[in-house]
């Protein structure tokens, strides 16, 4: 029971010493644009009124936009493959493994993997490794997942 206490007392006198040690992270602060497409283009705007501008100018069709959590990378559709880009538009590239017909990418809540649907299916796209197809038993057809 001794020891208890003293171990008590010590992890107190950490946290008082050094509450650095064992304060949780700052959140960070939300992201303040909106992204949306038109004419085929991918646009930002902030909610505050601010004019809107051009993300993206490419001959294919560009939709369906969604920001990461942290608001630095933007995953959209372009021409029925799922892309991920840095938030103003640059470095766009195709993700690996996910073929035609990608839809409706959805952000997991650490910003690191994508749910999207792809003809009546969903899958999951982890970086580094090949999309996973969700297991769907008894449904007919999947659409506009979000996580």
């Amino acid at each position: 029971m001794r020891a208890v206490v003293v171990l008590a007392a010590a992890s107190l006198a950490v946290v008082v010493a050094a509450p650095h040690l064992v304060a949780a992270p700052e959140a960070r602060a939300p992201v303040e644009r909106i992204v949306f497409a038109t004419s085929g283009d991918l646009w930002l705007v902030p909610p505050a009124g601010a004019a809107s501008r051009r993300l993206t100018r490419t001959r294919e069709r560009e939709s369906e936009p969604a920001l990461s959590p942290d608001g630095s990378q933007l995953a959209f559709v372009r021409s029925g493959r799922l892309v991920v880009a840095q938030a103003d538009g640059s470095g766009a590239s195709r993700v690996a493994g996910v073929g035609a017909g990608a839809a409706s990418p959805s952000w997991a809540p650490d910003g690191e993997r994508l749910v999207y649907a792809q003809r009546g299916r969903l899958a999951v796209a982890d970086p580094g490794r090949a999309p996973r197809p969700l297991d769907l038993r008894g449904v007919a057809a999947a659409a506009d997942p979000a996580w």
